[in-house]
């Protein structure tokens, strides 16, 4: 059955159902747009963090109270000439790259990392023993480990692929550059379209920085092709990055983990609501058809009589109809 009303009040509902699914179409418009300039404010973060705009008045009260960058570059480098594992790296041109704030420096990734690496070859399976990390399963932000496949071969040397705490990944191809800070990982290794690198700056510095304009600016220079744009070992460990004093590191990642965590908050707010819009339009029908969202005029016709003159004019065609088909006969 259908709640028939006066045929006035179906215009006026029709009429107020119409303007209010405007302005929520409209709403919706203003939150996806709210949506996609939090997307732009994050990247303004990173790119204000890399050039050490968000700690200029810390850096002003520790100018005289912190070591400049280039001594943390050097103890890297005396620590990897302990190690045997010390290789003389070309001078980083910096001609073409911006001026940084007192005490930086700019370096590179190989400079800054240690061990890169790709992943191991095998096919992945839905079953099994060691997880295979894939770059599918890190371009969303977030890895689900229970979505992650396993390795139809293990390595014979496991340890030498297996996934710690505090690897970086980064994928060569398909999603070209997507990096993921490896964090409580499960017992797994990668594959072979990912790059692992070892930080030897503070990782979650690291970690930002290889999602900031600076650095996809990078890779899109260093990237082939077009349909299929790929980078490799070699080609990102030339990628530039501008590096604060160890201590200012990790007061840049405050500052983007505060500032964050303000956009997170605003951003659950704005897709709960998009979220409510749904029942919003439902609910608006729902009063439509229960007589509650427009008022009733009394001087309206019944929809009682409209029923009748229906049913009148349904008859007469009816009849009219009869009428013709013993003409013919």
């Amino acid at each position: 059955s259908i709640p028939l009303p006066p045929l006035p009040e179906q215009q006026r509902i029709v009429e107020e159902i119409e303007e209010l699914f405007t302005n929520l179409d409209k709403g919706i418009e203003y939150l996806k747009t709210a949506q996609a300039e939090l997307k732009i404010a994050r990247q303004s973060v990173l790119k204000y963090a890399m050039e050490g705009k968000l700690t200029e008045k810390w850096r002003e009260e520790n100018k005289d109270k912190i070591e400049p960058a280039s001594v943390l570059l050097d103890k890297i480098k005396d620590g990897r000439k302990k190690d045997g594992k010390y290789k003389e790296l070309p001078p980083l041109d910096t001609s073409e790259l911006s001026i940084l704030p007192e005490g930086w420096i700019w370096s590179t990734l190989a400079e800054v990392t240690d061990d890169s690496q790709y992943g191991w070859t095998t096919r992945a399976i839905s079953e099994g023993n060691l997880h295979l990390l894939r770059t599918t399963d890190i371009t969303s932000g977030r890895i689900e480990w229970d979505t992650v496949p396993f390795c139809e071969e293990e390595p014979q040397n496991i340890e030498k692929y297996l996934l710690l705490d505090g690897d970086i990944v980064i994928s060569r191809a398909g999603s070209v550059g997507y990096s993921y800070l490896i964090k409580n990982p499960q017992k797994s290794i990668f594959a072979s379209y990912l790059i692992r690198f070892k930080p030897k700056i503070n990782q979650y510095y690291l970690s930002y920085f290889l999602k900031s304009p600076a650095y996809w600016n990078s890779i899109y220079e260093k990237s082939i092709g077009i349909a299929l744009p790929n980078v490799n070992a070699s080609k990102l460990k030339q990628v530039s990055i501008p590096l604060p004093p160890l201590p200012e590191q990790q007061r840049i990642v405050e500052e983007i983990e505060t500032y964050f965590s303000i956009l997170d908050n605003m951003e659950n707010t704005i897709s709960q609501s998009l979220h409510q819009t749904s029942s919003i339009r439902q609910s608006i029908l729902k009063k439509a058809f229960e007589g509650k969202l427009v008022p009733q005029d009394p001087n309206d016709e019944p929809a009682s009589i409209l029923l009748q003159r229906i049913k009148a004019e349904k008859n007469s065609n009816i009849k009219k109809e009869n009428y013709q088909q013993l003409r013919i006969d």
